[in-house]
Protein backbone atom coordinates (compact mmCIF):
# COMPACT_ATOMS: atom_id res chain seq x y z
CA UNK A 1 0.00 0.00 0.00
CA UNK A 2 2.77 2.58 -1.10
CA UNK A 3 2.00 5.73 -3.39
CA UNK A 4 2.99 3.78 -6.43
CA UNK A 5 -0.01 1.41 -5.70
CA UNK A 6 -2.99 3.57 -4.31
CA UNK A 7 -5.81 4.07 -6.39
CA UNK A 8 -8.85 6.42 -5.30
CA UNK A 9 -11.27 4.24 -6.93
CA UNK A 10 -9.73 0.59 -6.33
CA UNK A 11 -7.01 0.89 -3.88
CA UNK A 12 -7.80 3.56 -1.14
CA UNK A 13 -7.74 3.93 2.68
CA UNK A 14 -10.83 1.40 2.67
CA UNK A 15 -9.05 -1.59 1.48
CA UNK A 16 -6.16 -0.97 3.13
CA UNK A 17 -8.16 -0.42 6.55
CA UNK A 18 -9.54 -3.84 5.30
CA UNK A 19 -6.41 -5.48 4.89
CA UNK A 20 -4.77 -4.56 8.25
CA UNK A 21 -7.99 -5.39 10.34
CA UNK A 22 -8.11 -8.90 8.84
CA UNK A 23 -3.98 -9.59 8.35
CA UNK A 24 -2.09 -7.41 10.30
CA UNK A 25 -4.50 -7.12 13.39
CA UNK A 26 -6.14 -10.64 12.58
CA UNK A 27 -9.46 -9.31 13.45
CA UNK A 28 -12.22 -11.54 12.25
CA UNK A 29 -13.64 -8.87 10.12
CA UNK A 30 -12.82 -6.38 8.11
CA UNK A 31 -14.46 -3.43 6.28
CA UNK A 32 -18.13 -3.86 5.91
CA UNK A 33 -18.46 -4.69 2.30
CA UNK A 34 -21.15 -2.45 1.21
CA UNK A 35 -18.27 0.50 1.78
CA UNK A 36 -15.60 -1.28 0.47
CA UNK A 37 -18.21 -1.55 -3.12
CA UNK A 38 -18.94 1.97 -2.99
CA UNK A 39 -16.86 3.43 -5.74
CA UNK A 40 -18.04 0.91 -7.87
CA UNK A 41 -21.60 1.49 -7.74
CA UNK A 42 -20.88 5.12 -7.60
CA UNK A 43 -18.62 4.40 -10.79
CA UNK A 44 -21.20 2.47 -12.47
CA UNK A 45 -23.67 5.55 -12.25
CA UNK A 46 -24.45 8.03 -14.95
CA UNK A 47 -22.74 10.65 -12.76
CA UNK A 48 -19.53 8.57 -11.58
CA UNK A 49 -19.14 7.54 -15.43
CA UNK A 50 -19.01 11.22 -16.44
CA UNK A 51 -17.02 12.17 -13.29
CA UNK A 52 -14.79 9.00 -13.66
CA UNK A 53 -12.23 10.80 -16.14
CA UNK A 54 -11.64 13.52 -13.78
CA UNK A 55 -10.93 11.52 -11.01
CA UNK A 56 -7.93 9.54 -13.16
CA UNK A 57 -6.61 12.52 -13.83
CA UNK A 58 -6.34 13.27 -10.18
CA UNK A 59 -4.75 10.12 -9.39
CA UNK A 60 -1.05 10.34 -8.08
CA UNK A 61 1.48 8.79 -10.08
CA UNK A 62 4.92 7.56 -9.64
CA UNK A 63 5.69 10.69 -12.38
CA UNK A 64 5.05 13.13 -9.86
CA UNK A 65 7.58 15.30 -8.74
CA UNK A 66 9.47 13.86 -5.58
CA UNK A 67 12.15 16.39 -4.57
CA UNK A 68 8.94 18.78 -3.47
CA UNK A 69 10.45 20.53 -0.08
CA UNK A 70 14.06 20.64 -1.38
CA UNK A 71 14.25 24.55 -1.96
CA UNK A 72 15.70 26.66 0.83
CA UNK A 73 13.42 26.76 3.74
CA UNK A 74 11.79 23.60 2.15
CA UNK A 75 9.64 25.94 0.01
CA UNK A 76 9.65 25.19 -4.29
CA UNK A 77 12.88 23.14 -5.18
CA UNK A 78 11.24 22.01 -8.09
CA UNK A 79 9.63 25.08 -9.30
CA UNK A 80 12.72 27.01 -9.76
CA UNK A 81 11.92 29.31 -6.49
CA UNK A 82 15.31 28.42 -4.84
CA UNK A 83 16.27 32.30 -5.49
Amino acid sequence: FGMESYDLLSRNCNNFSHDAALEGLRLGRGVPQWILEVPQKFLSSPMGMMIRPILEQMQITNTAPTNIGSGRNGVGGHLGMDG
